[in-house]
Order: C-alpha cells, then structure tokens, then sequence
C-alpha cells in the first residue's frame, strides 16, 4: 500500500495465482487483470473502473467517489 495525503493505493501481485486475489476479483465478476476500482466513504463497495484507463475516466471517477486529489 502507498498513501498520498489521504489517498491509498494497492496494488495485488498477481504473478503467481493466489487464492485471496482471485476471490476478491471474483466478488467483483472479474477473473483475471488488469482490475480497477476506487473505492471511498461514499463507495464503500467500489467504482470499478474499465480495463483500459485514461486520465479522464480517472479523475471523473475519483470525483465521483468525492476524492480531491488535486
């Protein structure tokens, strides 16, 4: 986990298969990666991001999640 300010980011290593990961994907429909979601107070259960990222689906969504991080 590395935090900025008050924002937390995990990263999953996923090189070799390991059953928490693949659980936690799976709660989410996901069975493989990448895997996004940014998750807050107002989203305790997660805004899952699309596959493909730019840096406009990423700041409208933390937006949506009420995070300021600029």
């Amino acid at each position: 986990a590395q935090q900025q300010g008050k924002l937390v980011m995990l990263q999953a290593d996923w090189t070799r298969p390991d059953r928490d990961i693949s659980r936690f994907l799976a709660q989410y429909g996901r069975f493989g990666i990448p895997f996004n979601a940014i998750f807050s107070p107002s989203h305790p259960a997660g805004i899952i991001l699309p596959e493909l990222l730019t840096t406009d689906i990423v700041d409208r969504n933390l937006d949506l999640a009420g995070l300021d991080v600029n």
